[in-house]
């Protein structure tokens, strides 16, 4: 029964950022006076009576920010809407970020991340990003080839992508990861400032982002957590298991597998003994103590109101959202219900070992969705001639193809033809020739032990050296990354026009109900089908004798 109800409740979507990292900056971020609710399947935002202000009407929505709400619509798009449930901003952005600070990213549809005011105004784009965050403390995280660095409101890179890993500006500081160690190097963190400058050099296992001057960092040394200021000192003692931030000068830690709070001297102000905590908001806590019960304490540890629930978000202001039967409402300080469960999801719920995120790119960062797909595909036929394809052509032999080393190791296909699975890049990350194999016009062997010329593979396999080409078939595939995920169509289209561009006097045959076209030239045929993760190309080539009588 326990299990059921555990795989019930996780109807409860979360979509706000760890409180480990960004509780104090969302916290003076996001307005609460409407809050996004979804109910039979859309997304609308109620007041803290449980008044539908804006109706329910899109397919994702999130809390007001710099008076705007990133929403999204019917189609997957992106935009932002006032008070009124107007779009201020047209939903047309694949991917797009809260606003912060007056600034927001957005990501349209095969371009690249895109920085705009509140007007909808362009401010900058980063053209080799390939995600960037919001802005915190004027500066935003991105990441480019693997490695990570800050972009100012201007678009300057005021610090230049060389981190393996970081965390968004807080207290002035920001968490960064470097290889540290010359034959045997390891990932360790430390803190920058904004010039770039190390102010607590990388020693830490693991650590978390200054909050209230005091930031947690894991030793490597006995594995345990302790707290540092911003000068690098150890100012309580690592000893925790783990732990989240300091808010209201008081922070969550573990000891063991239980949850308790310690004040900015590390002292244990309310022993451990749940099994999940969120931070301190307004002098109350909500934690989680059996279950699917959760409850809210003070500062002295003491239940504030005997009224538990299935889950909640926590206070924020003077409410907290709650979860009864699987429905979600609003509760007082006083632990009244304010506005009766009734809903299917809200902006952010904490669940006890189960914390998901929906879509956590469209509110907190975007991706680069950039992709040239003619780029690729005039890479695919750079090496093509009238009579040849990539070198190849009907005077190809077996021989031949063995030694190439790009198509690596050979395998038997079948009796005229081999298979190399060897993928080749076209372009880095994103597109691969993730298989070829060859077609040959004779038997590329012979079964019978006696016949011992050719390559000996086998007990009665011999290869034969001589045997010559007759077609090559290309297996094409799109990587599943952010920026040519969903491209086939359009890269398949670029093939076409790339391989017209190159052979002149092509007769086109089209075959809409097996997405291929066929290309006929005087010494070359070519399909190019389309598949779901990219395109089949089979190249022929046609011997001259064929035409003769």
């Amino acid at each position: 029964m326990l299990l059921q109800m555990k795989k019930t409740v996780i109807i409860f979507i979360v979509i706000l950022i760890s409180f480990c990292s960004c509780f104090k900056r969302q916290e003076k971020q996001f307005s609460y006076d409407l809050i996004p609710v979804e109910i039979n399947g859309k997304w609308g935002f109620i007041d803290q009576k449980g008044t539908f202000v804006i109706n329910p009407q899109f397919n994702l929505a999130y809390l007001f920010s710099n008076e705007l709400a990133l929403t999204q619509d019917k189609r997957g798009k992106m935009g932002y809407i006032d008070v009124s449930g107007k779009y201020k901003i047209a939903p047309v952005y694949k991917y797009a970020t809260n606003f912060s600070e007056g600034l927001a990213f957005v990501t349209p549809e095969n371009n690249v991340p895109t920085c705009i005011d509140t007007t909808g105004k362009v401010i900058f784009q980063l053209y080799d990003a390939d995600f960037v965050e919001s802005f915190s403390e004027g500066m935003a995280l991105f990441m480019s080839q693997g490695k990570y660095g800050f972009v100012n409101k201007k678009g300057e890179i005021a610090i230049p992508p060389q981190f393996e890993s970081a965390l968004q500006f807080s207290d002035g500081l920001a968490a960064v990861a470097v290889e540290v160690g010359q034959n045997f190097s390891v990932i360790k963190w430390g803190f920058i400032d904004k010039n770039g400058k190390f102010r607590v050099s990388p020693q830490f296992d693991e650590v978390h982002s200054f909050n209230e001057e005091k930031a947690f960092v894991k030793e490597h040394h006995n594995k345990k957590w302790g707290v540092i200021d911003t000068k690098g000192s150890l100012v309580i003692l690592s000893q925790f298991d783990d732990a989240t931030v300091f808010n209201e000068n008081i922070a969550a830690i573990r000891l063991g597998d239980s949850w308790g709070f310690i004040n900015e001297e590390g002292k244990i102000i309310v022993n451990p003994m749940f099994h999940a905590v969120l931070p301190y908001n307004g002098g109350i806590a909500a934690v989680y103590h059996e279950p699917l019960r959760w409850n809210f304490i003070n500062k002295a540890g003491t239940f504030v109101f005997e009224r538990h629930f299935q889950a909640t978000s926590g206070f924020f202001g003077n409410h907290a959202l709650i979860a009864q039967n699987n429905k979600i409402g609003l509760i007082d300080k006083k632990g009244e219900i304010v506005v009766k469960p009734q809903f299917n999801n809200t902006f952010s719920y904490y669940l006890p070992n189960e914390k998901l995120f929906l879509n956590e790119e469209l509110f907190t960062f975007v991706y680069n969705d950039y992709f040239d797909a003619k780029l690729i595909a005039d890479i695919f036929f750079m090496d093509m001639g009238t009579v040849s394809f990539r070198g190849l052509n009907e005077r190809t032999t077996y021989e031949t193809i063995s030694e190439r080393m790009e198509f690596g190791d050979l395998q038997e296909k079948s009796r005229y033809s081999v298979f190399c699975d060897d993928p080749i890049e076209l372009v880095a990350g994103v597109a691969s020739i993730s298989s070829i194999s060859f077609e040959f016009q004779t038997p590329i062997y012979k079964m019978e032990p006696e016949y011992y010329y050719g390559r000996q593979i086998g007990e009665n396999k011999i290869f034969i050296p001589t045997a010559q080409l007759e077609s090559v078939q290309f297996t094409l595939e799109l990587n599943d990354d952010h920026a040519a995920a969903g491209k086939e169509k359009m890269f398949h289209d670029a093939l076409l026009i790339a391989l017209n561009e190159r052979l002149s006097f092509l007769v086109w045959e089209e075959f809409p109900l097996e997405n291929k076209t066929v290309a006929t030239s005087e010494r070359l045929r070519f399909t190019i089908k389309l598949e779901e993760n990219g395109s089949i190309i089979l190249a022929e080539f046609i011997n001259p004798s064929y035409f003769t009588d």
